[in-house]
């Protein structure tokens, strides 16, 4: 099995060797979204299976959970790139037209998380006295936490996740490194620190925080409501449109391809853009049939 494509991440120097999504992946994607809507007693179910499926097309599957939020959002817009198309159209009414058109990039909106991701450069090295604090996105694994706690009040689960935003903490000549401590061992930590340190933490955390989520993450009128937050679910609804779909739409097509001679182990063993690009290609050889 061959993973042609590699990937270095900007914050965590994590590198993923992988491969495109198959048409089954695919599928298996847009079933998952029209199954599992995005209410709060099914997030953490749809977490395991959106990561399960995935991890499936990386060569070294532990990486992935090293990657931070922000990283993972950006594995996932070049995956669906990579493997579907780099664009979608959708048609929407608005008070000025019917039926409007809307090409989103997604590079473009790759490129909007990434600046977004760098606005965390602002947040290294906190100096307070004694004390050098460091600020990171929070990593893939920790979304568990925020997807646990959806339904606490605002402030309640914004105080719960502030270890997961510190990278590490030097305390004179001594240096913490959080990436090294378990959950609990995070919490137990910021416990233990003077108040006048959580409360410089808790100030840079939450200006971090408005700071992103006052950008619209397409820059398009139409989705200025689209802003990445990390507290509310909003890394899952970017994946589910990521990989939109419907699964009508998608039977049609390989009822289409086996008509023409496919078997469907081919066609869920392609990708979503190798087998568009043969629909495509027996669509234009049909018309170019007609014409002759």
């Amino acid at each position: 099995m061959y993973y042609i494509h590699s990937l270095q991440f900007p914050f965590t120097k994590t590198i993923l060797n992988f491969k495109e999504l198959t048409c089954y992946q695919a599928y298996s994607i847009i079933k998952i979204n029209n199954n599992l809507p995005p209410s709060s007693e099914n997030r953490l179910d749809y977490h395991n299976l959106i990561l399960e499926i995935l991890s499936d097309s990386i060569k070294e599957k532990e990486k992935l959970f090293k990657l931070n939020l922000i990283e993972f959002l950006m594995f996932c817009i070049r995956l669906r790139t990579l493997s579907i198309s780099s664009n979608v159209e959708l048609s929407i009414e608005s008070d000025e037209e019917k039926n409007k058109k809307l090409i989103i990039n997604f590079y473009d909106l790759m490129k909007n998380i990434y600046d977004y991701g760098m606005k965390i450069e602002q947040y290294k090295d906190i100096i307070h006295e004694d004390f050098s604090i460091s600020l990171c996105w929070p990593s893939l694994e920790s979304e568990l936490f925020f997807l646990s706690n959806i339904d606490d009040e605002y402030f309640i689960k914004f105080v719960k996740s502030l270890p997961f935003f510190v990278e590490k903490i030097k305390i004179k000549d001594e240096t913490f490194d959080f990436s090294g401590f378990s959950n609990d061992q995070k919490t137990l930590f910021m416990d233990s620190l003077p108040v006048s340190i959580k409360n410089i933490i808790q100030s840079n955390v939450l200006s971090l925080i408005q700071d992103v989520s006052s950008i619209s993450l397409f820059n398009i009128k139409e989705f200025e409501s689209y802003k990445l937050e990390f507290l509310n679910g909003t890394i899952q609804d970017i994946i589910r449109f990521l990989f939109s779909g419907t699964e009508d739409s998608q039977m049609l097509e390989v009822s289409f391809l086996k008509k023409h001679g496919f078997l469907i182990e081919e066609i869920y063993n392609m990708t979503p853009l190798e087998k568009n690009n043969y629909i495509n290609y027996i669509y234009s050889q049909t018309e170019k049939n007609t014409n002759t």
